[in-house]
C-alpha cells in the first residue's frame, strides 16, 4: 500500500502555507523562553522585594501577555508592515519592562552584593539589545 499522491500534495500545501505561523510561534516562544530561564537564574539570588518589584513585574507580565495576538497577526499576514510594527513595540515594551524589573530589584535589595553583581552582568547587554530592536521597528516601518 502506498500513499497517494495528494495527500502528500495535501500535506505539503499545509506546511507552507502555514510556516509563518511555525516561524512566528518558534521565534516567540524560545524568545519569551529565554526571557523566561533569565529570570528564573535571576530569582535564585533576590531576597527582599517590595511594591515597586511587584508592579515593575506586572508591567512585564502585561506586556508579555500581548504576544499571542502580535504573534497571531504576524502569522497572519507576515508581511504587514503594522502587525510587524506591532510585534516589535511589544517586544520593545517587554524589553524595557525587562529593564525596570531589573532596577527595582536591586533597589529593593540594596545590599545584595550578589544580586547586583548578576543584575550588572545581564544590564550590561540590554541598551544594545532596545537599541537594535528600536532600529528594527524603524526599518519595519
Amino acid at each position: 500500500m502506498r500513499t497517494p499522491n495528494n495527500a502528500y500534495n495535501l500535506f505539503t500545501c499545509l506546511l507552507v502555507s502555514s510556516f509563518t505561523f511555525y516561524l512566528t510561534y518558534f521565534l516567540t516562544f524560545f524568545w519569551l523562553g529565554a526571557l523566561w530561564a533569565a529570570h528564573h537564574a535571576e530569582w535564585r539570588f533576590v531576597r527582599d522585594i517590595d511594591h515597586g518589584v511587584v508592579w515593575s513585574m506586572l508591567v512585564l507580565l502585561f506586556f508579555t501577555s500581548l504576544f499571542p495576538y502580535a504573534a497571531r497577526l504576524v502569522s497572519l499576514d507576515f508581511w504587514s508592515r503594522s502587525a510587524q510594527g506591532f510585534y516589535g513595540i511589544v517586544t520593545i515594551c517587554t524589553t524595557a519592562a525587562n529593564m525596570a524589573s531589573y532596577t527595582s530589584i536591586v533597589r529593593a535589595d540594596p545590599d545584595n552584593n550578589t544580586l547586583k553583581h548578576y543584575v550588572h552582568y545581564n544590564r550590561q547587554m540590554m541598551p544594545i539589545d532596545l537599541v537594535v530592536k528600536v532600529i528594527g521597528l524603524v526599518v519595519t516601518m
